[in-house]
């Protein structure tokens, strides 16, 4: 099933450690020259890292288009300091750079 399914992914991306320097604004700023005009990047965000905004801009600027998926970083038991990427500062800073974002839903965890 599509839940299921969700449920399989999340689990992967739990499984995820970061084993570079490179923040994930140059990641996605590395795309630049990579991509054909028009191609579509998704980008899944959860903190909201201030080093995406200049390269989504950069992506739009050569005509692709930049989703970021965004996930309230509260809802994975991220530490009170983390600014969670649906804050509607960022979400308006993500828009104003160009991209499309889409705030995805967030499953209440029984506990």
């Amino acid at each position: 099933s599509v839940h299921e399914r969700t449920n399989e992914i999340y689990e992967d991306l739990a499984g995820v450690q970061a084993d570079s320097d490179d923040t994930l604004g140059d990641q996605i700023g590395a795309l630049v020259g990579v991509l054909p005009l028009g191609s579509v990047v998704f980008v899944m965000l959860a903190v909201a890292d201030s080093t995406v905004i200049p390269a989504i801009s950069r992506l739009h600027s050569k005509g692709i288009n930049v989703v970021p998926l965004v996930y309230d970083a509260h809802a994975f038991d991220a530490k009170e300091r983390a600014r969670s990427a649906t804050e509607p500062s960022y979400i308006g800073a993500l828009r104003d750079a160009g991209a499309i974002p889409t705030i995805m839903p967030t499953e209440a965890h029984s506990g």
